[in-house]
C-alpha cells in the first residue's frame, strides 16, 4: 500500500490513476494526480526504501516458499514481508542482488552525466 496526501483531493477519491514504480526503490511509487506525478510512500517506507524491485521479489519468493512449506493456510501481507525483509536472514539472501543493483545505479549516474561515485 502506498499513500500521498494528494489522494485527499475529492477529484481523485475512489478513482483509478496511472501509477509508475521506481525499480530501484520499492519504498515509493509515482501516481499521476491532478495533472502531475506525485510521490507516494509505502506504509513500510522505512523498510522498503532503497531496496530494488528485484530484492523485494527475491524476499517475497523465499517467504512464500517458507510459509507454504509449513503446510498451513496463510496470507502473505505487506507487514509479514516488511518484517522478513528487515531480518538478517533476508539481508543475506538478497546481498548479491544489492551489489548488482548498486553497480547498476552507479552506471546510470554516469550515463546521466552524474560522474562516478
Amino acid at each position: 500500500f502506498y499513500y500521498s496526501p494528494a489522494f485527499r483531493n475529492a477529484k481523485v477519491e475512489n478513482k483509478k490513476v496511472p501509477v509508475r514504480f521506481d525499480p530501484m526503490d520499492a519504498g515509493r511509487v509515482f501516481a499521476f494526480v491532478d495533472g502531475k506525478w506525485t510521490v507516494c510512500h509505502s506504509e513500510y517506507h522505512s523498510t522498503f526504501a532503497g531496496r530494488s524491485a528485484k530484492e523485494v521479489a527475491i524476499a517475497t519468493k523465499e517467504l512464500y516458499q517458507r510459509l507454504s512449506q509449513a503446510g498451513k493456510e496463510f496470507n502473505l501481507t505487506s507487514a509479514k514481508l516488511a518484517n522478513f525483509i528487515a531480518s538478517e536472514e533476508a539481508e543475506k539472501l538478497v546481498r548479491s542482488q544489492r551489489v548488482a543493483d548498486r553497480e547498476t545505479k552507479s552506471a546510470l549516474r554516469v550515463i546521466q552525466g552524474g560522474g562516478y561515485s
